[in-house]
């Protein structure tokens, strides 16, 4: 009998037989389980690839990730911007790209420069892949989304015609006193307006078109409505054109086999009827001017660059000014420099960066010390200063203050005035041409001519959208004494800062040719307390 405790006894019996057990273990058993386990997984592994191919996993988030500063601030609802179309892998909380094949999940985060960020970043590209087109370096100033540029813009003074009643019904009646005589002067009932008169209203010859000029706008913008119009889905839900299909609708016309969409004449028609459209059409905008070679189309794109909310337009625009000859737009990328709203300047900034345009540098630095474009200025000696600022026109109940009245049905371009309280067609449809009754407006005689427009929401719109497109455009009004002590005070604006951006980066060490030789004279101009 043992003398060991009985709880060692249990230990020894309980090791005994576990040393038992292992001396009765197949090995070789062990190896055909582990070999038949093996070649299972892997025909898992097999079969669930057929059933779904994952393209070039490594490298496809790289195409959604940003550079984004100050990423709280974003708003979640944002539109048209990258951050805002990102999966749930490419979450925007990514703040810096990584190096190429690390994955998202191990990006290092860090804090990119608070006035500099490059967007959209380019999608990796393997071997076996084709480059379509190359990518646009766009480095940002203004980061904020089309939906932040928005909301900005409701600040925006609103003028209606009809703010003191009657006005709209008196400018009717002038014109049929004297039917087919066109004074194109700036009527006594809108001289007397001091919110109106401060417009920049185009009189005389300024505000009509030549006969075949108003012929081909007449034509085609009747046309393009109709296109439009065909694109929309019947499903009385979606009431958004198809931008594809109204592509192709242009390409197989009988006036696009002509080419005429691609001639200089479409110009005016194309922009005031997409302009104002959703992200979408403005994108097929873009493409339109594109193949527009004409000092017109030039400019346009530039104007777009400038004036429109979308990151992903602009920089389209962008990408087809790069191919065109500076001295077609280049002037006005400067008006834009000048502009009162300070995200417009922001965007002729990156406009000149983008395009590495070496030769505007000589007129930035001369414009370090222009005045702030939003302060009062006096036009001449003994004069009040005035203010310029941005300010907005409802599209719809403005018609007659923008456009002669026609009391003609042969004037060309003619188009009927909606009633307030009455249904109003869509923008694009081709109601707007073929009513008979009501008071109409001929669009080759335009007095107010809009620098962009913008469909925007109305807090009680009665019968017509609920979202209505509204023009906005520039008007000098006097200054008040505030403003003018404000205004001294100041040290530098919004405007002269983009033009600092403009010249930080082309005279950098990516700057565009011949533009580095004035980095020297840039530091000359900060050391005399310039910046």
């Amino acid at each position: 009998m043992s003398t060991a405790p009985r709880e060692f006894r249990g230990v020894q019996s309980r090791q005994s037989a576990s040393a038992s057990a292992v001396q009765i273990i197949d090995w070789r058993l062990v190896s055909a389980a582990g070999a038949v386990a093996t070649l299972f997984v892997a025909g898992l592994i097999v079969l669930c690839t057929r059933g779904k191919q994952v393209p070039a996993a490594d490298d496809s988030w790289l195409a959604q990730a940003v550079v984004l500063p100050h990423v709280d601030s974003l708003t979640a609802n944002a539109v048209d911007s990258p951050a805002s179309q990102m999966s749930p892998a490419a979450s925007p909380t990514v703040e810096r790209i990584p190096e190429r094949g690390t994955p998202p999940q191990a990006a290092e985060r860090e804090t990119a420069p608070a006035d500099i960020v490059s967007t959209p970043v380019a999608p990796a590209i393997h071997p076996q892949q084709e480059v379509a087109q190359p990518v646009v370096t766009f480095k940002r100033r203004n980061l904020k989304s089309a939906d932040e540029l928005s909301k900005e813009l409701l600040s925006a003074p609103q003028l209606n015609l009809d703010d003191l009643p009657g006005t709209s019904n008196a400018l009717v009646f002038q014109a049929r006193r004297s039917p087919g005589l066109l004074i194109h002067r700036l009527p006594d009932v809108l001289a007397k307006r001091t919110d109106l008169v401060g417009l920049p209203m185009r009189m005389g010859h300024d505000c009509q078109c030549g006969a075949e000029a108003s012929e081909t706008l007449q034509v085609l913008s009747r046309k393009l409505r109709t296109y439009i119009s065909q694109t929309v889905p019947n499903d009385g839900i979606d009431t958004r054109p198809d931008a594809n299909v109204l592509r192709k609708k242009l390409q197989e016309s009988p006036e696009g086999r002509r080419g005429d969409w691609k001639q200089p004449e479409a110009v005016p028609a194309l922009t005031q009827l997409l302009m104002g459209e959703d992200k979408s059409l403005r994108l097929l905008l873009i493409e339109l001017l594109t193949d527009i070679k004409d000092r017109c189309a030039s400019a346009a794109l530039a104007q777009r660059a400038l004036f429109d909310l979308s990151s992903d337009v602009r920089e389209a625009a962008l990408a087809a000014l790069k191919e065109r000859p500076r001295d077609e737009f280049r002037d006005v990328l400067f008006a834009g420099l000048r502009y009162p709203w300070p995200a417009v300047a922001d965007h002729a900034a990156e406009a000149l960066v983008s395009l590495k345009d070496g030769a505007a540098v000589p007129k930035l630095l001369g414009m370090l010390d222009d005045p702030d474009p939003a302060a009062p200025a006096v036009k001449g000696k003994g004069s009040a200063p005035v203010v310029r600022e941005l300010v907005r026109v409802n599209h719809l109940n403005n018609c007659v203050m923008c456009h002669a009245v026609s009391t003609n049905p042969a004037d060309p371009v003619r188009g009927r005035v909606p009633i307030p309280g009455q249904p109003v067609p869509p923008s694009f449809s081709p109601a707007y041409y073929q009513d008979t009754t009501g008071i109409f407006v001929r669009a080759d005689v335009t007095y107010l001519k809009q620098d962009f427009s913008v469909p925007q929401p109305v807090a009680k719109p009665d019968a017509w959208p609920s979202s209505q497109r509204f023009d906005y455009l520039l008007r000098a009004r006097y200054a008040s004494p505030q403003e003018v002590v404000a205004a001294k005070k100041k040290e530098s604006y919004p405007q002269r800062e983009s033009v600092l951006f403009a010249l930080r980066e082309l005279t950098g060490e990516e700057g565009g040719p011949g533009a580095r030789e004035w980095r020297g004279a840039l530091a000359e101009a900060l050391a005399r307390g310039k910046d």
